[in-house]
């Protein structure tokens, strides 16, 4: 039995390493570098395919299992969105549906590295962090910008 769940951790962390070695992550700070469709200070993620989707209250969160370096604190980077912005709902959709679908996304969202960063405020304009119960880093919140999904031939 010892054997199977082995294995299965095994292919669980080779499954994967598969999805992030096609994952593109980039972004721009005051400056674009020629990443077409991104605004200055944004980042984005191509070809996400592994990621939780929270319901959090107001908030449509998605995890992603990727993590920001912040003030010499490691964070894991969960983007968001609240209902207070108009496309709460279609990025909700649109993100539900990829996973309904096992496509995968692109996103867009603000850089961390540019502007303020607060503590435990969701504004959809800026990224902010929270902590754990005992102070350690829990995540670095970036609101979505742009989400989409791109077509499969």
């Amino acid at each position: 039995m010892k054997n199977i769940v082995k294995m299965i951790a095994i292919l669980m962390v080779a499954s994967a390493a598969s999805f992030a070695a096609d994952l593109v992550n980039r972004c721009n700070a005051n400056n674009s570098d020629g990443s077409i469709g991104m605004p200055m200070q944004s980042c984005s993620i191509e070809n996400v395919s592994v990621y939780t989707l929270v319901v959090n209250g107001n908030n449509f969160e998605m995890d992603t299992f990727q993590s920001v370096e912040y003030n010499g604190k490691t964070f894991l980077l969960r983007l968001y969105v609240t209902n207070a912005k108009p496309e709460y709902n279609a990025v909700m959709a649109l993100a539900q549906n990829a996973l309904a679908t096992r496509s995968q996304m692109n996103i867009i969202y603000k850089n961390p590295a540019v502007g303020p960063v607060y503590t435990d405020v969701l504004n959809n304009v800026n990224c902010s962090v929270n902590y754990n119960n005992d102070g350690t880093p829990a995540y670095m919140h970036c609101p979505i910008q742009a989400i989409s999904i791109p077509s499969q031939l």
